[in-house]
């Protein structure tokens, strides 16, 4: 089960290729600090080593590899979890260009595809905001099981579709949304391949789906009220403007944004009914598209498939960019077939002038991820009544000590709280009253600090912040039996909470309770050899870092060694390569 010389040569040569200009486009962007729930996917990855071996306790593989990232390199850089998303999206160009090949054998295709899947800045959001790797290692995973099922068409040797059942399996236990790859690759198996018939390989897709399905159902089945928080028709509905968002954004990627204030579709109106005719339109010119080139037809029908469980299924977000990295490998398939169909010289020409901006707004997309102030209030400048915007805007102006510019964007929040999507009201309501409460007491208004700490306490009575909030205000009052029973209520709900136990040690009076005293104090020990709040959850023995470090070094050793073949090999292949390209 291995690739014939010539083949394997050209797939080193274009995973050595997407690599280095995977980190050139994305190296500006590495530097960005962590965003949002960044920290805490980062926290929920996470390894135990017992007594009887390696436990996993998160069925995703996503937090697999955040686990190993943090066992090897102890320090919460972000710039280490963005340099393995980077080097996916590497990976899953090289998997794209390997699929590409094996559909059509042509390798003019293959690499003007997988690298407009490469540079394209629609998928910067999938590999800067290091929380969406879910996003791109599944879309990988996806990739790869497809090009294995063409392998085995093209070979008939069942060892390549144990290989796709295996990566279609760890692309579900990444994101449920792999659920899709079955039904793409019957697509697959229906448009290139005809020997043998559907009947025959039947079987095995039915396993794929099965094998499949039991991820996406224990995912989809704890998911609770989450697909629920809206009628479904008009979720559907709203679809149609938001792939022709996505289709926008696909061909002229120049305003990107990490929330977009889309509003749900209350009604069939003109504008709405012209959004799904322009969708459907170019549904229909995929159809089209396969009798006259079946590859671009497969790239159009490829984007709309990869789409179809976020547009089936009623997610509390809308719209969001991550949401197309698996889609933007049909439009670049498509688009490197409609390249192909010029004469040599103008396909070429086009590609360049193509890849060109995409390149450079890919570049310019990751530096605006360096400054999170900056960053959301590009959003607000465009979304200027956006309760998640604002509130966000507002943290970030709070952690730089801009209090009144704090102030001013968590009030204009709350002006628009209404606003919010039923899923997430009450979560913003919280953030925007954190945000307010600490200001005012940086301001000293402790009566509006209490409130806003007594809002929290009503909106979410198990939020920490809340108590955090009271306790705060009631030692700027001189109220220190309040505040003492506050943070003990706190450290109570979070044992593990060191700021919570530094806080209750402050209200205490050696003199008045020095039990009570010296207690606190053996906890605030133990909790300082503790793992930083990022790892707290990865629990890892020495032996273990070691064989994980040695595994990566030896890792690493073969990729050099890989390379070295590659280059040496390429000095033979690439003149052979460069004549078949240009048929």
């Amino acid at each position: 089960m291995t690739l014939v010389g010539g083949e394997a040569t050209a797939i080193r040569c274009f995973g050595v290729f997407a690599v280095t200009v995977a980190v050139l486009l994305y190296a500006v962007g590495l530097r960005a600090p962590f965003y949002l729930d960044d920290p805490e996917v980062l926290a929920n990855a996470r390894l135990t080593l017992g007594p009887r071996g390696l436990g996993l306790s998160s069925f995703r593989l996503n937090d697999q590899v955040d686990a190993i990232v943090q066992v090897v390199f102890p320090v919460a850089d972000p710039v280490l979890f963005r340099l393995a998303n980077v080097l996916i999206h590497a990976a899953a160009a090289t998997a794209l260009f390997w699929l590409a090949f094996e559909l059509v054998k042509k390798w003019a295709i293959a690499w003007a595809a997988a690298t407009l899947f490469l540079v394209h800045p629609i998928q910067t959001q999938a590999v800067t905001y290091i929380a969406q790797r879910f996003e791109s290692q599944a879309t990988l995973l996806m990739l790869l099981s497809a090009a294995a099922y063409a392998r085995f068409r093209n070979r008939d040797r069942r060892g390549w579709f144990v290989l796709s059942m295996i990566c279609g399996i760890a692309a579900a236990l990444t994101k449920e949304t792999a659920i899709i790859l079955p039904v793409w690759i019957l697509m697959i198996d229906a448009m290139f391949f005809s020997g043998g018939g559907i009947g025959k390989r039947a079987p095995y897709l039915v396993a794929l789906a099965i094998l499949l399905s039991a991820p996406a159902f224990i995912a989809f089945s704890a998911s609770g009220d989450t697909l629920l928080w809206i009628p479904w028709h008009r979720y559907f509905l709203t679809q149609g403007p938001v792939l022709a968002k996505y289709l926008q954004l696909v061909v002229w990627p120049s305003h990107q944004f990490l929330f977009y204030d889309f509003p749900l579709v209350q009604g069939f109106s003109l504008v709405v009914l012209a959004k799904w005719m322009l969708v459907l339109a170019v549904l229909a010119f995929g159809f089209f598209c396969l009798r006259r080139d079946r590859v671009i037809g497969f790239g159009i029908l490829t984007f709309f498939t990869l789409l179809l469980p976020v547009t089936l299924l009623p997610l509390p977000n809308i719209l969001f960019e991550h949401r197309v990295y698996p889609a933007m490998a049909g439009v670049a398939l498509a688009a490197g077939a409609g390249l192909s169909q010029l004469p040599g010289r103008t396909g070429l020409a086009l590609f360049l002038l193509a890849v060109a901006p995409l390149q450079y707004r890919t570049m310019h997309r990751n530096r605006e991820w360096t400054d999170p102030v900056r960053f959301f209030e590009a959003h607000r400048e465009r979304f200027p009544s956006d309760p998640i915007i604002l509130a966000n805007l507002g943290v970030e102006y709070a952690n730089r000590g801009m209090v009144d510019k704090a102030l001013e964007a968590s009030l204009t929040a709350r002006q628009f709280e209404d606003r919010a999507n039923r899923y997430y009201r009450k979560q913003v309501a919280v953030v925007i009253a954190t945000t307010l409460g600490f200001q005012y007491l940086q301001k000293r208004q402790l009566d509006d600090a209490v409130a806003e700490a007594q809002r929290i306490r009503t909106l979410d009575p198990a939020n920490a912040g809340g108590l955090m909030l009271l306790g705060e205000a009631q030692l700027a009052r001189n109220d220190r039996a309040g505040a003492r029973e506050t943070y003990q209520t706190m450290v109570n709900r979070e044992p593990q909470n060191r700021q919570a136990w530094v806080r209750l040690r402050n209200t205490l009076d050696p003199r008045e309770d020095p039990e009570r005293v010296r207690e606190v104090e053996r906890r605030l020990q133990e909790l300082a050899g503790a793992p930083p709040p990022l790892r707290a959850r990865l629990q890892i023995s020495p032996v273990y870092r070691m064989q994980v470090s040695i595994g990566l070094a030896v890792l690493a050793l073969l990729i050099v060694l890989a390379v070295a073949r590659t280059l040496h090999d390429a000095r033979h292949s690439i003149p052979g390569l460069l004549a078949a390209t240009s048929r």
